[in-house]
This record gives structure tokens, C-alpha cells and sequence, in this order.
């Protein structure tokens, strides 16, 4: 049983360093991921900002209607 814990634990060990030498060799994968969120972000906050002047304009308008009809 224990050679089969150790086995295991080598495996697992392998593949730690493999991901981490992917890492090394491909370090423009974290920044282009990186850049998708940002992008990402950027087009979040200018559709939140579109939303919340919409709400403005419908709450002005609904305004105007309440006192046209006082």
C-alpha cells in the first residue's frame, strides 16, 4: 500500500512541474487572460453606465407623466 501512496504522490509531483514549466513557456496565456477581463470589465462598467442613464430617462419621463396628469 505504501508504494502505491508513493507512486501517487511521484505522479502527482510530475504534473505539478509540467504546469508549472507550462506556465514558464507560456506566460503570454496569463496575460492575454488577463486582458479578456479587463476588456471584459471595461464593457461591463460602460453597460451598467448605458443602464443606469436609461433608469434616469424613464424615471424623468414617468415624472412628466405623474404631473401631467395632477
Amino acid at each position: 500500500m505504501p508504494h502505491i501512496v508513493q507512486k501517487q504522490a511521484a505522479l502527482i509531483q510530475q504534473l505539478e512541474e509540467e504546469l508549472r514549466l507550462s506556465h514558464l513557456r507560456n506566460p503570454e496565456a496569463d496575460i492575454q487572460h488577463l486582458e479578456a477581463l479587463y476588456a471584459e470589465k471595461e464593457h461591463k462598467t460602460r453597460e451598467i453606465y448605458l443602464l443606469r442613464e436609461k433608469k434616469l430617462s424613464v424615471v424623468c419621463d414617468l415624472t412628466v407623466l405623474m404631473n401631467k396628469r395632477l
